[in-house]
């Protein structure tokens, strides 16, 4: 649950801080504008690719991996002194990491919960989390901006994820039934 909001939350949260960021960085709007769709662009481009290599390479593992690349992306991303470094750990980083991390959130709900009532509750659960993430991305970014930095998000972000591979040790995986896909 916490994984879709943060991965919704860094979907949202930058609008609000596009001219400060712009600012901070020396360049225009514009160039934040680009790092904004091409993180929308590299997560919706992977999500397929990423759904498959979960059945590849394990549910837990593609999800572990998800979680590190994503966190390392919002390091970089609060670390960057320029736009190309943005770019990386914003755009590339946290798009790869979310297209890697939310596919397995999903195969994990539909094994661990087989009955109709309790899944449906899972289901519920992930989805309401995106959209708090969504509609608090522009909140809480606003916040951290105006009281902070743009910077803070990013951080707020990395502790998020170090937070859910502290509690995904407790994830229970199955395991693939029947031939591994290849």
């Amino acid at each position: 649950v916490l994984s879709q909001f943060v991965c919704s939350y860094a979907g949202s949260n930058m609008n609000v801080a596009v001219t400060s960021i712009a600012h901070d960085l020396g360049t225009d709007v514009h160039g934040v504008q680009i790092a904004i769709t091409l993180f929308t662009l590299t997560m919706a481009a992977l999500m397929i690719p990423g759904s498959k290599l979960t059945d590849i390479w394990g549910r837990k593992f593609t999800f572990r991996l998800g979680l590190i690349i994503y966190g390392l992306g919002a390091v970089v991303g609060a670390l960057a002194p320029g736009l190309g470094v943005l770019y990386l750990g914003y755009s590339i980083m946290e798009g790869v990491g979310t297209a890697l991390l939310i596919p397995p959130v999903y195969i994990l709900a539909t094994v661990n919960y087989t009955a109709t009532e309790s899944r449906a509750r899972a289901f519920g659960s992930i989805s309401a989390a995106g959209g708090i993430g969504a509609a608090l991305g522009p909140l809480v970014g606003g916040f951290l901006t105006t009281a902070i930095t743009w910077r803070a998000s990013f951080i707020l972000q990395a502790f998020i994820v170090l937070l859910i591979i502290i509690l995904a040790r407790r994830i229970v995986d199955p395991g693939i039934q029947g031939a591994k896909p290849k």
